[in-house]
């Protein structure tokens, strides 16, 4: 843990201290803080076969701050989420969530520096997708990622641009059982428009990985190429394929070849309704394991924005590959959500996903989360919240439902 907020903490004081050395107005710094208190009642705060319930009070103070002048911009989201289970069923937590982002034209129009990091909740279980805002800390595990990232951009022509540079990435956690990773990059990529609604890109990437895991130590070459087409207002197709040569440095392990690749269809149905279709095989991180799975995912959305709200769907098909082990897990997802305003002073938001797995485990995980909410002020709004999650695997000790029903004050200046 300690690790890990070592991190965070040094990016929060560089980012307050970049204020005091640099150029610029008041009107280049953006500054937004908040406060939310909420209250809840968890029939199930343990989310396990026979659970007990808890009453739970959680405060959440943050801020967002951006800086914007000249050459330099910076942003930052920081939340700090303190949780206390009042008959002590699970231990109190404290969670936090950072986003933020320094990016320097340190040469005009030729070299520049990105700096990154994130601090945010993952699942264990690298198979689970993304973990849902409102979700509880179960199963999963801190995580921290940072990227120092320096690169030159290079205009060879009108419509021709080469990007060479390097990237600095290091990967840690807060549970004893996962595995710290320090990833690095070299690469080049060239891309070139061959009209004003059809581009391609070529480019090769070395990568090194190194994680605390000293057996999944291994080198990458991958080779990327790729391109995208918009055949109508609001309407896009892209592909891209990368050819991938892995190097274990342990004589254990296979070196392997791989072909990730992406494809993405986008279409407008109206300003308003949009469609899309996709596919991709990528490398995922595993949280537990030194080494990635291979992920892939097909899905069909929709999107719909209407006067009042926005809705959207998507149904998608997950499938894991691990290459240490011959066991693959794959799943259905169906998955809504949306928010629509009942009147001017009252919203509605929600969230519902089920996943639906096959194979050996054929279990079945749900979520469901939904808030009304009530603007007192422009600052000030309270809301009522229900989330419900289950597990259906009959048999088993993670077979278990839980409802919590919440009351909730928040302000944002």
């Amino acid at each position: 843990m300690l690790k890990v907020k070592s991190t965070f903490l040094f990016v929060l004081v560089l980012f307050f201290s970049f204020f005091r050395v640099l150029p610029g107005s008041c009107d280049d710094f953006k500054f937004q803080p908040r406060f939310s208190a909420t209250a809840e009642y968890n029939d199930n705060v343990e989310e396990k076969k026979d659970g007990r319930g808890d009453f739970v009070g959680i405060l959440k103070p943050g801020l967002s701050a951006s800086y914007e002048h000249s050459r330099v911009t910076v942003d930052l989201s920081y939340d700090y989420e303190y949780k206390d289970y009042l008959d002590d069923v699970k231990s109190d937590e404290n969670n936090n969530f950072l986003d933020s982002n320094l990016n320097v034209e340190a040469l005009k129009d030729l070299f520049y520096i990105d700096l990154s990091d994130s601090y945010q909740q993952v699942y264990k279980d690298p198979a689970r997708d993304k973990v849902a805002d409102g979700d509880t800390s179960a199963g999963t595990t801190e995580q921290n990622d940072f990227h120092f990232t320096p690169y030159f951009n290079f205009e060879l022509q009108k419509r021709t641009r080469l990007k060479v540079g390097g990237d600095f990435q290091s990967l840690t956690y807060s549970s004893s059982d996962s595995v710290d990773k320090t990833i690095y990059t070299a690469y080049s990529n060239i891309d070139h428009e061959l009209t004003d609604k059809w581009s391609i890109n070529g480019g090769a990437k070395y990568e090194r990985r190194m994680p605390d895991d000293k057996k999944s130590r291994l080198n990458r070459y991958i080779l990327d190429l790729g391109t995208s087409y918009s055949y109508a207002e609001g309407s896009i197709v892209s592909f891209s394929v990368s050819p991938t040569y892995t190097d274990y440095d342990s004589k254990e392990s296979k070196d392997t070849s791989y072909f990730p690749y992406d494809f993405m269809l986008t279409y407008a149905f109206t300003d308003t309704f949009v469609g899309s279709l996709s596919s991709e095989m990528k490398f995922h991180e595993n949280p537990e394991s030194g080494d990635t799975e291979n992920k892939i995912k097909h899905a069909l959305g929709l999107n719909k924005e209407y006067g009042r709200g926005n809705a959207k769907l998507e149904v998608s098909y997950n499938d894991l590959d691990n290459p240490d082990s011959s066991v693959r897990t794959s799943y259905l997802r169906v998955e809504f959500g949306g928010r629509h305003a009942l009147t001017e002073l009252i919203g509605l938001n929600y969230n519902f996903y089920s996943d639906f797995y096959d194979g050996a485990e054929k279990k079945i995980i749900t979520f469901f989360l939904t808030k009304l909410s009530y603007s007192i002020t422009e600052e000030i709004s309270s809301g009522l919240q229900y989330r419900f999650k289950c597990t259906d695997d009959t048999g088993t000790d993670s077979d278990y439902t839980s409802n919590t029903i919440g009351l909730n004050f928040s302000w944002s200046l």
